[in-house]
């Protein structure tokens, strides 16, 4: 029961795919396209679903001046400059289930690891249920060992095939905000998503407005092939209204995933 649609992002080629699998398991295959762009995005397939896939800015209190005169404020050159906002990392630990049913995750297969899409009724949302908060699996989270298997294929084949326990080594990403004002230039980068993701891989990175921010931002906040982009300007979750956001607004505020390595 594997059925297969493709339609590519208007103007983009495409890239090598990643896949999404559910714990009875999604998978799907592309082709490329040659076709040049600022954005590159893959193909979108349909895939094996166990389940269905199950913002605002912070504003700034401005101080009250003593004068009764109003002085009209000075516009200064935006610049794109990072938020400082990077969470700790990285976190990894151990989780085992006993596989007496459905594991209830569904997984995206990016080119830096096995991504957790969202975790439904099953094996581990009764393993999160009782687990401390800092050992539960949640979205976003990368899967680097099932049972001892390392490779994506391998590990995907265990979720599958095995029966009885289940071990999965997890690893928290490490994650950031940076903001960047486009000032007329493409946002400069390659992308990569499926149909059922909700985060977008960078894929690579092309003249614009992302690389003039990396070549000034520091290291720890830069933006590179393999990390993943979880939100724009408060959007999360769709990635096509994301690549909209990152097309077409000015400026841009973006959360990024990263795993530790990568």
């Amino acid at each position: 029961w594997l059925t297969s649609s493709r339609s590519c992002y208007p103007s983009a080629s495409c890239t090598c795919p990643s896949q999404l699998l559910s714990a009875m398991f999604n998978c799907c295959c592309t082709e490329n396209d040659t076709e040049g762009a600022e954005l590159i995005a893959v193909d979108v397939h349909d895939s094996l679903e166990e389940a269905p896939p199950v913002y605002e800015p912070e504003s700034q209190k401005e101080e009250a001046k003593p004068e009764l005169v109003k002085e009209e404020p000075k516009e200064e050159p935006k610049t794109n400059e990072p938020a400082p906002q990077v969470s700790a990392g990285p976190h990894t630990f151990e989780i085992s289930v006993v596989k007496d049913g459905p594991l209830g995750i569904m997984l995206d297969i990016k080119a830096a690891g096995v991504n957790v899409v969202h975790v439904s009724a099953g094996c581990v949302q009764t393993y999160n249920a009782k687990a401390d908060p800092d050992k539960c699996l949640e979205k976003f989270d990368y899967i680097v060992d099932i049972n001892g298997k390392t490779s994506c294929k391998s590990m995907l084949g265990e979720v599958t095939e095995c029966k009885g326990t289940v071990t999965l080594k997890v690893v928290r990403p490490v994650q950031w905000t940076v903001k960047l004002v486009k000032n007329g230039k493409p946002f400069g980068a390659g992308l990569s998503f499926d149909k059922d993701s909700v985060s977008i891989e960078v894929t690579e990175i092309r003249d614009g407005t992302l690389k003039e921010f990396n070549a000034s931002a520091s290291p720890d906040l830069q933006i590179k092939p393999f990390d993943s982009i979880i939100k724009v300007n408060g959007i999360g979750d769709s990635p096509n209204q994301m690549i909209e956001a990152l097309k077409t607004l000015p400026e841009l505020e973006l959360t990024v995933i990263r795993l530790p390595g990568a």
